[in-house]
């Protein structure tokens, strides 16, 4: 766990502090404060008796009585308004106030416990420094969308059950971790640790989002597929990632996006069987690849910033 927190912290390190949105934001939807005289949504528009009595008009106080006769016991005539509903109230205006609603969903694929592999110029493995990454991304897009309904998901896909790569989650010990390390967001309803039964029903999730704004998925994908020893096996993993996204090793290419729009999902792609990983993004003008011309650290940091920005401003 302290591995990924520090990989969590030196890629925090290459994000900015703020980032400037555009003033159209996706997913847009009623708060859950509708009432046109709830506090303190919306300016005062009118006087009526209907309202809290945090929307008093002052001017009705000076039918209350004085406090000898209050305590008497004696009704005075603000009891008797409040008792038949005629005190004044300002009244705030009708319109719903509205904010953007987002769903952003990070597929872990199985074939990352493929990416146990320590790279030179890397200060730890792949995955970790992948899971730092997602922490980072985390940590951040609640700092920059802090004024967005925000819904993190973070999608953990099983192998097909039957199969011959070994256990059906392999990142089960990485879950466990990482809802540790960000169980601050799980308490507050942020962030979601969530299995699902293989890439159809990751697509299937960040796609019932749109029904409430705004979603992205996000394709975290690993492992050396070019090196498996078994056909059957290769074939199997290869069948784990989406058509849009599948490349092996020989067939990666930065001219070739590997995200595919998905009806009004936003597709992304980061994938750590290269280093640097490579990256696709969609900024809402269809999926690109994001060129990378250094092999060091910074260039990892410079991808993960890159990936975080797109998700940022989209």
């Amino acid at each position: 766990m302290a591995q990924i927190v520090e990989a969590a912290n030196a890629v925090e390190q290459a994000l900015p502090v703020r980032v400037r949105r555009p003033e159209q934001g996706r997913g847009r939807t009623p708060t859950r404060i509708e009432d046109e005289s709830a506090y303190p949504i919306g300016g005062y528009s009118s006087i009526s008796t209907i309202g809290g009595m945090e929307s008093l008009v002052s001017s009705e106080l000076i039918y209350m009585g004085d406090a000898e006769q209050r305590a008497t016991g004696e009704v005075d005539l603000f009891e008797v308004r409040w008792a038949a509903g005629e005190l004044l109230k300002y009244t705030r205006d009708e319109s719903v106030h509205t904010r953007e609603r987002r769903t952003l969903s990070f597929a872990l694929c199985p074939e990352l416990d493929r990416a146990r592999i320590k790279d030179p110029s890397v200060p730890w493995q792949r995955l970790v420094v992948g899971l730092g990454a997602v922490v980072a991304m985390v940590r951040k897009l609640c700092a920059w969308l802090d004024a967005a309904e925000l819904h993190l998901h973070l999608l953990f896909v099983a192998r097909p059950p039957g199969g011959t790569l070994g256990v059906p989650q392999p990142l089960a010990p990485e879950s466990a971790l990482l809802a540790l390390v960000l169980r601050e967001y799980i308490e507050a309803g942020t962030v979601e640790l969530i299995d699902v039964e293989g890439v159809q029903a990751a697509w299937t999730h960040a796609e019932r989002a749109t029904e409430l704004g705004g979603s992205d998925l996000i394709w975290l994908l690993g492992g050396p597929t070019a090196e498996l020893e078994d056909a059957a096996d290769a074939d199997e993993l290869r069948a784990r990632v989406p058509v849009s996204m599948a490349r092996s090793s020989s067939e990666a290419s930065e001219d070739a996006p590997a995200v595919r729009a998905h009806g009004q999902i936003r597709e992304h792609g980061l994938d750590l069987d290269h280093a640097p990983p490579l990256l696709w993004t969609d900024e809402g003008r269809g999926p690109a690849a994001v060129p990378v011309f250094e092999d060091d650290w910074e260039a990892w940091r410079r991808r993960f910033a890159a990936l975080a920005l797109a998700l940022a401003l989209g």
